[in-house]
């Protein structure tokens, strides 16, 4: 028989998130028990949220507000969470999202019947008034799986793509082995490498049908809604990837994949790049060519190749200075 339910914490971050805070509450308060902790970290908002939420949190069991005097950032703010957290069981939400009943409990049971270190569901994607399920990228639901072995191929969305630290419930294992911290540098992206660390420092994970966690996206405030430097960070979070693999004993069957979404995510912000000032695009252009350059030309062919005529021609080009 499965063993009593461990203790779980919930970690919340939020900055400027005002119309979303009482959602978000509402779905704590369906998922609250005698042994489910909320910290809740605001990062600095400006505008309400962090009065709303001691407003609403006094009345939520087991619940504590802690508060950044300045801005650090959403890998921050989720840092600092986790730190002062004190379950058995790791949940993640983003401020602007919520939680339907059960949501909590589900996931704890999950983790407790299938002894694995991490666990990754569903969530319900909110867009522009529309609602889609999304669903790991894995037939192999609700058994234990070895996470190295869920990273290929490459042409392929696998487990190390979905990226989402939300939707997951973690063992404390992989915090105290160092696996949830979120590089603080990085802004925005934070969640790849991230998730490329937990993928190969993990030894179980599976695929869980557990409903209930709702992600707003196309906030108006949401990082990945915003044209600053900050969207540059996937960059570093780039080359982040890349050294973790040079450490790695398989990191030369795995760079083909990791390769594979930067040269993606270099096409998708050049398609995007309206949304830049100019000096930005230029940076942008500059320092995608140089992680172009980096890759051993037959690698580069065979991974451009494999991305269709259209992405492989503008890669080239990028890669040659001409784009």
């Amino acid at each position: 028989m499965p063993s009593a339910s461990p203790s779980a914490s919930v970690v919340v971050a939020a900055r400027d998130v005002l119309p979303y805070v009482d959602d978000l509450v509402g779905g704590l308060r369906r998922n609250a028990a005698d042994d489910v902790e909320f910290v809740v970290v605001d990062d600095a908002s400006r505008d309400g949220t962090r009065e709303r939420l001691g407003d609403l949190l006094v009345h939520l069991p087991n619940s504590r507000l802690i508060e950044h005097p300045e801005p650090r950032g959403l890998s921050a703010a989720r840092n600092t969470g986790l730190a002062a957290s004190s379950g058995e069981v790791l949940l993640m939400i983003d401020g602007d999202d919520w939680t339907g009943p059960g949501y909590v409990a589900g996931l704890v049971r999950a983790m407790a019947t299938l002894g694995v270190d991490f666990v990754k569901t569903g969530h319900v994607l909110e867009h522009g008034g529309r609602r889609t399920r999304v669903l790991p990228p894995t037939g192999a639901i609700g058994r234990p799986l070895v996470p190295r072995d869920h990273i290929l191929p490459s042409h392929r969305s696998t487990m190390v793509d979905f990226t989402y630290a939300h939707s997951s419930a973690y063992s404390r294992r992989l915090l105290d082995a160092g696996l949830l911290h979120f590089r603080e540098d990085f802004r925005t992206a934070e969640d790849r490498d991230w998730s490329w660390r937990l993928m190969l420092g993990a030894d179980s994970l599976a695929a869980v049908d557990v409903p209930g966690y709702f992600y707003r996206r196309g906030v108006a405030t949401s990082l990945t809604s915003i044209g600053d430097e900050r969207q540059l960070d996937f960059l570093g979070a780039m080359r982040a990837i890349r050294e973790i693999l040079s450490r790695d004993p398989q990191g030369d069957d795995f760079m083909p994949k990791a390769l594979r979404t930067e040269f993606a995510l270099v096409y998708s912000h050049h398609e995007r790049r309206r949304r830049l000032p100019q000096h930005l695009r230029d940076r942008m252009r500059r320092e995608s060519q140089e992680l172009l350059r980096s890759v051993p030309t037959p690698l580069f062919t065979s991974v451009a190749r494999g991305m269709g005529p259209r992405r492989a021609a503008f890669l080239a080009m990028r890669r040659a200075g001409a784009a």
